[in-house]
């Protein structure tokens, strides 16, 4: 049995049955305390333009007909949203035909650009046509990242599986690029793609070679890597090559940074040996 206010899809009218489910006759009054009245052969509520009953906005024609308006509809420079279903206005967060849409809470007017969703603590990102972004875009010369299932703004380290890469967006949104400290850690990545940095990189602006383990984080002093033992500047990172004084004593490295004394020698014998 039906109770209070009814839409119905097929005809795009609005009925009201009291609490016994039969339809008023005459008249009812809307949320604004106007009276409107009622086809008494069809129960259809008639009235103009947009109306709030039982704290639902409809749109109605201003045709006297009761005829309600759904679907997007743009007034001014705004657009909104009457649900086909329901008939009334949509407010917040709606997925329509397969995409996410954001309206105001108050006004109900469709955002685009960037959107803070604070019911759901997140930021996201509207376009044009007021879809929600998934995935990588570029924004006013800077790279964002929006989850592939929320659309939430990503920040932090984020894996971009289909690239291959690991990259990181700043408390901004933003993708970096060049050398940044994390967590008390040093790191790079690429100027171009933004992909974390691994292994032997030459910092150009620093003049300088360092290296960056699995995890992307520089490493310092002395390190086993691969058949061979480095050392690196405990204050920059710097591999360190030729003649150097380490704690009081001296020891020697090729041009590529290789030391050469006798733990180098050892790990030789031991390389040379598991090959043989």
């Amino acid at each position: 049995m039906k109770k209070g206010f009814a839409f119905d899809p097929v005809d795009n009218i609005l009925r009201y049955f009291d609490n016994s489910g039969k339809m008023i006759p005459d008249k009812i009054q809307n949320d604004q305390g106007n009276w409107s009245i009622i086809n008494s052969s069809t129960g259809e509520i008639i009235a103009q333009g947009e109306v709030k009953f039982g704290g639902q906005v409809y749109l109605f024609t201003n045709k006297s007909d009761g005829k309600i308006i759904t679907g997007f509809q743009k007034k001014g420079n705004s657009k909104y949203y009457y649900d086909a279903t329901r008939g009334s206005k949509t407010f917040g967060e709606r997925k329509i035909s397969g995409a996410w849409y954001l309206f105001d809470d108050t006004t109900g007017a469709m955002k685009v650009g960037l959107q803070s969703v604070s019911r759901q603590n997140k930021v996201s990102y509207y376009d044009n046509q007021g879809k929600m972004v998934h995935g990588e875009l570029k924004l006013n010369g800077h790279w964002y990242y929006f989850n592939d299932i929320t659309g939430g703004m990503i920040k932090g380290f984020k894996k971009i599986n289909n690239k291959n890469k690991t990259v990181y967006y700043n408390s901004n949104g933003w993708m970096v690029s060049g050398q940044k400290k994390i967590n008390g850690s040093w790191y790079h990545f690429n100027e171009i793609t933004g992909a974390m940095s691994m292994g032997f990189t030459y910092l150009s602006k620093k003049h300088k070679t360092v290296y960056y383990n699995v995890l992307g984080k520089m490493v310092k002093g002395w390190q086993i890597i691969g058949n061979h033992q480095y050392y690196f500047q405990p204050s920059t990172g710097a591999r360190v090559s030729g003649s150097n004084n380490i704690d009081g004593r001296n020891y020697k490295f090729n041009n590529n940074g290789v030391f050469l004394g006798f733990t180098q020698r050892v790990l030789n014998w031991f390389y040379n040996r598991v090959g043989n």
